[in-house]
């Protein structure tokens, strides 16, 4: 699944935890997203998640992506 959203991270200049990031913090009824950094640079990198605007076409399509994975009906 993660290959497959390489082309988004590029598109939005991003690394793929913070798109990751970006696309949780989306979803509906959701406001925080809890990320683990063993180290500072760890923490900047997924902070910059916040600044993220993903296009709905993008949010949908990653979201039928993790759905193939587990279902998201709880989200």
């Amino acid at each position: 699944m993660l290959d497959g959203w390489r082309p988004l991270a590029q598109k939005y200049a991003c690394s793929l935890s913070q798109l990751a990031i970006a696309w949780t913090i989306a979803q509906p009824g959701l406001t925080t997203a809890l990320c683990g950094a063993r180290k500072v640079a760890n923490a900047v990198e997924n902070a910059g998640a916040g600044a993220l605007v993903l296009a709905p076409e993008d949010l949908a399509r990653m979201r039928k992506d993790a759905e193939t994975i587990s279902p998201l009906s709880a989200v």
